[in-house]
């Protein structure tokens, strides 16, 4: 690739270039040691491309300048500050927190909800926070900076100076990298959650689906890192640009008149489709329009890895970073990969190694090394589960590569079952949520969920996930329950007295019957969807006890449980605190919270739950 057509593409790209600070200077560098000026572009060009040759390829053994000129670019092209943080990060921070089922824990942790008029709610994070998240995203884009810079200066990079020059200077206007799926037939984005295709009406299988990739343009806003650096995808574009650049150079010595102003049917015949996804008019057009950013982004998105015939192969092993280790390596396996994860940036891997063990699955490349990036698993911890994450768009598991998370799972028993329960109701309750946000009517199955009457619903957080309330409110209990249940509204109770009237089948919430002291004629609903109260029975004459109790039982006054019915599940706990003997008892199955049995002195004839 010759330098002479490659400054005139520079100058093609940018008609002000050779008028740019930089550039003038090295005129008059010239001009006060008495060496040859020019007027004319290109010439200026190429002398200034000469001075960054020289200063940095021939210090690239000399750390101390090589510092210098990253802590140049990092002035020039680091500016984010707090206040120019955009309000959409902190709210995307928040929803993620949400949508994992932490949103009941914001408040704890400081973060106050702004109601707006339209509706729509802003996140506001204490400035303590905020201070923090700018460290990692000032030292992430550094890294990230840096990264290209040692890059482009060193012989690994054996690309004409022009070239280099392009690609940096292209970068340093790309932000976030993006990757969407797209319908076959109109080539319009999907809906993210199912494959949808609101022009086609249709939903698009896998396997039809195609896959776009764009970096967003950059500003002073922007929070994400500069590119990742891959370098089979920084060749190949280097690659057919310079291609394109001697063709239209030939051309132009031919004085051969070309098919349009874009020499796009001259293409078509005399550079060969270097893409494996795009057709040759696809790759024409976008070769044609000289954009690093789109070539870049196209050739990142067919690594061949990544590729759908690479993602097939699920080949590999897992890899354990343990909690406190050193994080450069767990980084390093990530680069070059075009991933969406924030772990692989040095800051958020550290924090994040802090908080416990770390989990990656590598499958094998073309060489059977296992350092394909396939599976992020986070810990809290040694043994609690945070967040599993995969390679396709929003960090989704990519459609292969589930038996080896199944696998993973298996080894963490009760919590891997915990997680991917929890996951589940995770995703189904921001459908939900989203759903009742815009009105739209809930299903007998929607409602059985959001009420928690098969199962209660299990978030990330510590408290009760705010959204379920968020989807109750205004909604009318029984005739939701009534519908879900199959029931009449009069059989659904939601108070003591509608409890005990004698006509409730299913009552909703917790029931407090602490005050009687005997079941003499009580007649409860067939099942609780909350936890049921006879702290004060001592006997158990005459007490039929619910089919199903969906929370805790409190019976702690009883002492003997000759007579003593328990349902097969208890949702809560149980307590029998005052129990001395275990005759005729006859535990639940399965209880899901504690088990009391404080006061039992032998466990002669005692059998436990299966599980407690």
């Amino acid at each position: 690739m010759k330098e002479s057509f490659g400054t005139g593409f520079l100058h093609n790209k940018d008609s002000k270039l050779h008028l740019s600070k930089e550039v003038e200077h090295e005129q008059e560098r010239r001009k006060r040691i008495g060496e040859d000026t020019s007027k004319e572009p290109t010439e200026k060009i190429s002398n200034f491309l000469e001075v960054l040759e020289k200063t940095h390829l021939s210090h690239r053994d000399e750390p101390e300048v090589i510092e210098r000129i990253k802590r140049y670019y990092q002035k020039q092209n680091i500016n984010i500050e707090i206040d120019t943080i955009p309000q959409a990060y902190w709210n995307n921070q928040a929803k993620i927190m949400v949508e994992q089922g932490y949103g009941s824990d914001l408040k704890n942790q400081g973060i106050e909800k702004e109601l707006l008029e339209d509706g729509k709610i802003n996140y506001l994070f204490p400035d303590e926070m905020k201070e923090k998240e700018l460290e990692v995203i000032l030292a992430n884009q550094k890294t990230s900076l840096n990264r290209w810079v040692d890059y482009l200066g060193s012989p690994d990079a054996d690309y004409p100076v022009w070239a280099k020059y392009w690609a940096f200077t292209s970068i340093l206007k790309m932000g976030k990298y993006e990757k969407a799926p797209h319908c076959p037939k109109c080539e319009k984005p999907l809906d993210k959650k199912n494959n949808f295709c609101k022009t086609c009406s249709q939903e698009i299988p896998d396997e039809k689906i195609i896959e776009k990739a764009r970096f967003q343009n950059r500003t002073e806003s922007t929070t994400n890192s500069f590119p990742l650096l891959n370098s089979r995808a920084l060749a190949k574009t280097i690659s057919v640009m310079g291609l394109l650049l001697e063709e239209k150079d030939r051309v132009k010595r031919e004085k051969r008149k070309p098919k349009d102003e874009r020499d796009g049917e001259l293409l078509k015949l005399q550079i060969s489709n270097e893409s494996k996804k795009l057709n040759q008019d696809e790759f024409v057009k976008l070769l044609s329009s000289e954009n690093f950013a789109k070539l870049y982004a196209q050739f990142l998105l067919e690594i061949p890895e990544y590729a759908t015939e690479g993602l097939k192969s699920i080949e590999g092993k897992w890899t354990k970073y343990v909690q406190g280790s050193n994080p450069e390596k767990l980084v390093e396996s990530f680069e070059g990969y075009p991933l969406e994860w924030c772990t692989a940036n040095y800051d958020t891997a550290k924090s994040q190694l802090q908080g416990g063990d770390f989990y990656v699955y590598y499958s094998n490349n073309e060489d059977g090394d296992a350092k394909i990036p396939r599976l992020a698993m986070r810990m809290n911890g040694q043994q609690k589960i945070a967040e599993v994450r995969g390679i396709a768009h929003n960090q989704n598991l990519d459609p292969y590569i589930h038996p080896k998370l199944d696998e993973k799972l298996s080894e963490f028993g009760q919590e891997g079952e915990r997680y991917q329960k929890r996951m589940k109701d995770m995703e189904r309750l921001t459908i939900l949520w989203e759903r009742s946000q815009n009105k739209e009517e809930l299903t007998n199955e929607d409602l059985k969920f959001i009420y928690e009457i098969d199962h209660k619903i299990e978030g990330f957080g510590y408290q009760r996930d705010s959204r379920i309330d968020d989807v109750l409110e205004g909604r009318d209990i029984k005739d939701d329950l009534a519908r879900a249940l199959n029931l009449k509204p009069e059989q659904i109770s939601t108070t003591e007295k509608e409890a005990l009237s004698g006509n409730a089948v299913y009552h909703y919430g917790y029931l407090d019957l602490s005050s009687l002291t005997s079941a003499e004629g009580l007649k409860l609903p067939d099942s609780i969807g909350g936890g049921l109260n006879l702290s004060s029975l001592t006997s158990v004459e005459g007490l039929k006890l619910p089919d199903s109790i969906d929370g805790g039982l409190n019976l702690n006054s009883l002492t003997s449980a000759e007579g003593l019915k328990l349902p097969d599940s208890i949702g809560g706990g149980l307590n029998l605190n005052k129990l001395t003997s275990a005759e005729g008892l006859k535990l639940p199955d399965s209880i899901g919270g504690g088990l009391n049995l404080n006061k039992l002195t032998s466990a002669e004839g005692l059998k436990l739950p299966d599980s407690i």
